[in-house]
């Protein structure tokens, strides 16, 4: 049986060497390798400020409570609050240690608006995965199902891709695909092949 990772990890925070900011406020397994990642992109060379044990909750509890200094992503400008709260996070060892003195404000996330074609989209693409993941759970190890050529044309069309418009599919493909929908008969089946490795 395969267990969920757990989403444990490190809150941490990364800026620029020898600048106030901006500051980085994130979420990784290994904030070391994160730093790397970010130094690659980055124009200034950039340091690890410190990071706390702490999960994704911990990160977005945080991001909300600075939205005020938001910057990009997830970086912030340099406020004498924030710098002030990631000491204490650090000295103390736990996002828990300022919890009960901030407030969120805000959220850094921009609201996605929808067209009524991406909705239906979406929603033709949701039920057929959980059609597909209700049979392969149904069937037992080693067996993955995919939808027929036909039905995965339709989806394949109907969804944006690098220089081309989705197509939204005429009354009979959407007539098709609930067809599958209600009676996947024609599912067709995957047999995965373990690969030794000697």
């Amino acid at each position: 049986m395969i267990t969920a990772r757990p989403r444990q990890g490190w809150v941490y925070f990364i800026k620029p060497i020898d600048m106030e900011g901006p500051i980085k406020i994130g979420h990784s397994w290994c904030p070391e390798d994160r730093l790397i990642d970010l130094s690659a992109w980055s124009p200034w060379p950039l340091h690890l400020i410190g990071s706390v044990k702490g999960e994704t909750k911990d990160e977005r509890f945080l991001h909300h409570c600075f939205a005020d200094c938001h910057s990009h992503r997830e970086w912030f400008h340099p406020n004498p609050l924030l710098c002030e709260t990631i000491k204490t996070i650090i000295r103390a060892g736990t996002v828990d240690a300022i919890r009960s003195e901030l407030r969120p404000i805000g959220s850094i996330r921009k609201p996605r608006e929808k067209s009524p074609d991406a909705r239906q989209r979406m929603s033709y693409r949701m039920r057929i995965y959980w059609i597909i993941r209700r049979l392969e759970r149904a069937s037992g190890p080693g067996l993955h199902f995919k939808m027929p050529p036909d039905v995965e044309g339709i989806m394949s069309r109907w969804n944006p891709g690098w220089r081309r418009k989705p197509q939204h599919p005429t009354d009979d493909e959407l007539a098709r695909l609930e067809s599958f929908i209600s009676n996947p008969i024609d599912v067709v089946r995957v047999e995965q092949k373990l690969r030794v490795v000697a």
